[in-house]
């Protein structure tokens, strides 16, 4: 409680956003998948609390296939995580705890993979409690988080998808 009472009053000061904004873009902070014929999304938010329930989510979204009453499904070519990878407050320690070492221990990194699942990422309230710190560093820096690789430099991002749709 007083960690997100201290948030609430230094947030207001510390937005990070205004920062990523100035900072010039090594690379086009459009995310282009036009080339694919087709495009599989995975999308999963308010990761969990704990890494077994964590494990549980990622285990299902590291599977090449899965069938699901009859229905067969791809595992995504990109996967976006909604709001909050780490509870109850967002700390280097929480996100490797909470949310590194379930998604890395469910999708381990193989090596020479080419066709590596990308991972985007949108920050939630639990988030924003060091102001971004942690979130900034873990996902807009080109990480290897298990078998996905992040994308984003920003803690927003467009996605460019065949047939003409966005992600934004």
């Amino acid at each position: 409680g007083l960690k997100a009472m201290m948030s609430a009053i230094f947030g207001a000061y510390a937005d990070r956003r205004e920062v990523q904004a100035a900072i010039k873009s090594t690379v086009d902070e459009t995310c282009d998948y036009c080339d694919k014929s087709e495009v599989w999304i995975d999308y999963v938010s308010d990761m969990g609390d704990g890494f077994d329930s964590t494990y549980t989510v990622a285990k299902l979204l590291s599977q090449k296939e899965l069938v699901v009453d009859g229905i067969s499904t791809k595992m995504g070519n990109m996967l976006i995580l909604g709001g909050d990878q780490v509870y109850p407050v967002a700390t280097s320690e929480e996100y490797e705890n909470r949310f590194q070492g379930p998604y890395a221990t469910a999708n381990p990194r193989k090596k020479g993979d080419t066709d590596r699942p990308h991972m985007y990422a949108l920050p939630g309230n639990h988030d924003w409690y060091d102001g971004l710190a942690s979130y900034l560093k873990l996902f807009c820096q080109e990480r290897t988080i298990g078998n996905w690789k992040t994308q984003q430099e920003r803690s927003y991002f467009a996605i460019k998808l065949p047939y003409g749709w966005w992600i934004w």
